[in-house]
């Protein structure tokens, strides 16, 4: 069985690459033997599926392997590969079984896997995946894989050990990766430059016409490939959850009618998420806040130094809602759009670099919580095409500083992770007690955390609107950001929506909120009223109060680097910050020391920051009649 060469980077020219060993781009697509002869087994009750038996003899023979071993390994493969988390167990065995290395145990899997769930899927895909192209001088061929299209050059009907990947469509002109094409022939072919340009432009005039449709095909027929191997898992995805049992759903509709929702999620969360108290209960009403056609959405967003929780924080609150409502990963600009998300569904991405263009996504998404945001595009029939990111989507964003301009960060609840030594302790406890039980990453075997997914699934399918009718006895000292206290409001109608089947309705069959859940409310927003109102992190406050405290004698950048125990880079990139949202200001002076025979001056900066007082913000939200100063 030949074995394709891996498909990786751009035009690269150093010689030890051109030979390099390299694997499969992708597994799925080995080329197998499908005329293996099937006469040489000599058990004939094993031939129970030809297409089957044809994929056993051609491991058998690439990897040396005997038949009735592969036979065991591909009956073992149809159940244990029903379930994800046992990949790792099942390669363990094909190796010990096969008595073959890491990386064809893996590939053997994928094999298995594949054609397990439709063994016709590689054989369809392999006549059409492959355009073979000949000019004058070159021969290319051009495969699409994994979204990008791949060519390569042929030599004495060989493939050459390098090629070009280019993620923009072939159909289009684009003159860098003409150039980067022109010198892939030059160092691999040993043409000169004049022929390697005749070479490209001949492709290119015959892809924009002879081969137009082929060089699209490529595409669409990679993409009903990919779509029909996924199809063959719509069984798998389909299969019920831990959660979905009549004990755990009947729990979970004793603690909606009879219980406290939100502490029961709350406590579940702490057990393997130490501290953090008020962001857990801000992530809770968050997701409540989904099931509120009168919402606007809670949007909050984690900051914290590296290895401060925030991201094990978000992580271990989501193992809490199902699988179905959640996305998480690293995302481009647009790609939410190309994802068939649909509403209410939690969109969690870690240390993410938000551009302008995912900029004005998020605070489209975010502005409009109740509506779907709309993105139109050209699809490759060059047809125009309207994309859907669903309504009341949540976007969980972690980061060390808050990311984006004011306008975002105006739209977003900013919480910092706790990093002090009592967290620190506390984390460790939560570690070691999780080393001596066993217990799994996913959660799915603490029946608390079952309970709540099947709590969440209840929220989700829910969609109502709430009312708060002591709304105009609420004091509120914050006018000069609007939208906080629109966020103070959804927060209250949270609280409510989480206990909505112990809650009243109105004459219009809508729930009404209680004193008790604007308290709740209240208790968390004192928590983040200094970060809402001034818009800066937990560590940016932390700077500008020493700033402010030096008053007149100002203070340099290495003071504040040796005072606060951070960078260099970051005490610049904070001050950048506080440039932007504080009336902090700098002045220029120099130091110098002299001697009889020399003068030598040194340039410094101070920075000060008049007047800046967290503590003095006062009590930002309380009722009518509430004693504010006691």
């Amino acid at each position: 069985m030949e074995k394709k060469e891996k498909n990786e980077t751009p035009c690269q020219t150093q010689q030890e690459n051109i030979n390099a060993n390299n694997k499969n781009n992708n597994k799925l697509y080995k080329d197998f033997d499908t005329n293996a002869d099937l006469t040489n087994n000599n058990d004939k009750d094993e031939i129970d599926n030809p297409q089957k038996e044809k994929i056993i003899q051609t491991i058998s023979k690439e990897y040396k392997i005997p038949l009735d071993t592969i036979r065991e390994i591909y009956n073992i493969g149809i159940i244990e590969l029903q379930n994800e988390n046992k990949e790792s167990e099942y390669i363990s065995k094909i190796k010990e079984k096969c008595k073959v290395s890491d990386d064809d145990a893996e590939d053997i899997m994928d094999i298995i896997s594949t054609n397990a769930r439709n063994p016709d899927a590689i054989e369809n895909y392999k006549q059409n995946r492959e355009l073979e192209i000949h000019t004058s001088d070159v021969i290319f061929t051009i495969t699409y894989v994994k979204n990008q299209y791949h060519i390569q050059l042929m030599e004495d009907g060989k493939k050459l050990g390098m090629n070009y990947s280019a993620k923009k469509s072939l159909l289009t002109s684009h003159p860098q990766r003409d150039k980067d094409i022109i010198k892939l022939i030059q160092d691999l072919l040993n043409i000169d430059r004049e022929k390697a340009k005749q070479s490209v432009a001949e492709l290119n005039r015959k892809i924009s016409k002879e081969y137009f449709k082929a060089v699209d095909e490529l595409k669409t027929n990679y993409e009903k490939y990919i779509e029909t191997i996924e199809d063959g898992d719509e069984d798998d995805e389909n299969e019920p959850e831990a959660w979905e049992n009549e004990d755990i759903i009947d729990k979970a509709n004793d603690i909606l009618n009879n219980g406290n929702p939100y502490e029961f999620i709350q406590k579940s969360t702490a057990k393997h998420h130490a501290g953090d108290e008020d962001l857990i209960k801000m992530l809770i009403i968050a997701r409540s806040n989904q099931s509120i056609r009168n919402s606007n959405g809670l949007q909050p967003t984690i900051n914290g130094d590296s290895g401060s929780g925030k991201s094990h924080a978000t992580f271990t609150f989501i193992k809490h809602i199902p699988k179905k409502y959640v996305i998480e990963g690293s995302f481009s600009d647009k790609s939410f759009f190309y994802l068939g998300l649909k509403p209410p569904m939690v969109i969690v991405s870690d240390d993410t670099e938000i551009s302008n263009s995912m900029e004005n996504t998020l605070k489209r998404a975010m502005s409009n919580f109740q509506e779907k945001t709309e993105h139109y595009t050209v699809n490759t029939d060059r047809e125009s095409e309207k994309l859907i990111l669903p309504e009341r989507s949540l976007f969980l964003l972690n980061s060390v500083e808050m990311k984006g301009g004011d306008e975002l960060q105006n739209r977003q609840t900013s919480f910092a992770a706790d990093n002090s030594k009592k967290q620190d302790e506390s984390v460790f406890n939560i570690q070691q007690r999780k080393a001596m039980l066993g217990e799994i990453p996913d959660l799915a075997d603490d029946e608390n955390v079952l309970i709540c997914r099947a709590m969440f699934d209840i929220y989700a399918k829910n969609l109502d609107i709430v009312v708060i009718p002591f709304a105009d006895k609420i004091k509120w000292n914050d006018k000069k950001n609007r939208r906080n206290f629109d966020m103070f409001l959804d927060m209250v109608k949270g609280f409510t929506m989480l206990n909505f089947r112990q809650r009243k309705k109105n004459n219009s069959g809508y729930y009404i909120a209680t004193i008790e859940d604007f308290r709740e409310a209240e208790k968390i927003y004192h928590k983040i009223a200094v970060s809402q109102t001034t818009k800066l992190t937990k560590a940016e406050i932390k700077m500008a109060n020493r700033i402010s405290i030096n008053g007149n004698a100002g203070i340099t950048v290495n003071e504040l680097t040796k005072s606060l125990k951070i960078s260099d880079t970051m005490v610049r990139k904070r001050l950048n910050t506080l440039f932007e949202k504080t009336q902090i200001y700098e002045e220029e002076g120099s130091k110098g020391t002299h001697n009889e025979n020399t003068s030598h001056y040194v340039k410094y900066k101070k920075y000060y920051l008049p007047n800046f007082n967290p503590n003095n913000i006062g009590k930002i939200v309380y009722l009518e009649g509430d004693n504010v100063d006691g």
